[in-house]
C-alpha cells in the first residue's frame, strides 16, 4: 500500500484511416481550450494495483485523442518506479472523408463536384446517416484601427465568408455531391 502518480496526457491526433490516402478527414478535436494533461495522487492496493478513471475535459470531443498514461509509485524503500503506455482514441465510430472530385488543371465553372466516403479508424465502411455541408472562404483584411493608446495600427483580420451549404442524403458509405460556388 503505497502513493502513486497517475499522469494522462493527451493531444489531438490525425485521423488517417488506411486506403483514404486521398480524402481530407475532419480535423481533431479543437483543443484551443483542452488542458493537455490531467494527473492525480493515488494510492495503491496490497496488491500494488489501483483502478483509476479518468474524464476527459471536452464536452464533445470530434476526432481522435492521442493519449500517455503514465504511471509513478515509490516503492517502501523509496526507489521510484514508472511506466507508461499510449493509445489513440477514436471518439466516433465512422469519420468523413472529402476529397475534390474535379480535375486540377481545370476550374469548373458551375459546380464542383465533391466526394465523400465515411469509414471507420480502420478503413472499414461505415454507413452515413443525412450529412450536411457548409462551404466557407477565408478573407484577409488589412485594417488601420486605433488601439488602446489612441495610436493607428494595421492589423491583418480572418474573415470567414459563406459560399455555399446544402445536404446529402446517403444511400451507402461513400459519394458524391456538387457545390455550386454561385
Amino acid at each position: 500500500d503505497s502513493g502513486a502518480t497517475i499522469q494522462l496526457d493527451f493531444e489531438t491526433a490525425e485521423i488517417r484511416p488506411p486506403g483514404f490516402a486521398d480524402f481530407a478527414f475532419s480535423p481533431a478535436v479543437d483543443d484551443t481550450d483542452l488542458p493537455s494533461r490531467i494527473r492525480k495522487r493515488v494510492r495503491t492496493n496490497a496488491l500494488g494495483k489501483v483502478n483509476e478513471t479518468f474524464h476527459l475535459p471536452v464536452s464533445s470531443p470530434t476526432g481522435a485523442l492521442k493519449l500517455r498514461l503514465r504511471a509513478s509509485v515509490q516503492e517502501p524503500g523509496g526507489r521510484a518506479v514508472s511506466a507508461w503506455k499510449s493509445a489513440t482514441l477514436h471518439t466516433w465510430p465512422f469519420f468523413l472523408g472529402l476529397r475534390s472530385a474535379w480535375d486540377q488543371e481545370a476550374t469548373p465553372e458551375d459546380s464542383l463536384p465533391v466526394a465523400w466516403v465515411a469509414v471507420s479508424a480502420s478503413g472499414e465502411p461505415a454507413h452515413a446517416h443525412a450529412l450536411e455541408y457548409s462551404l466557407q472562404r477565408e478573407e484577409w483584411q488589412y485594417t488601420l484601427s486605433e488601439d488602446s493608446e489612441g495610436d493607428l495600427a494595421y492589423r491583418w483580420q480572418k474573415e470567414l465568408v459563406p459560399v455555399a451549404e446544402g445536404g446529402v442524403d446517403p444511400a451507402g458509405h461513400k459519394g458524391s455531391f456538387e457545390i455550386d460556388p454561385g
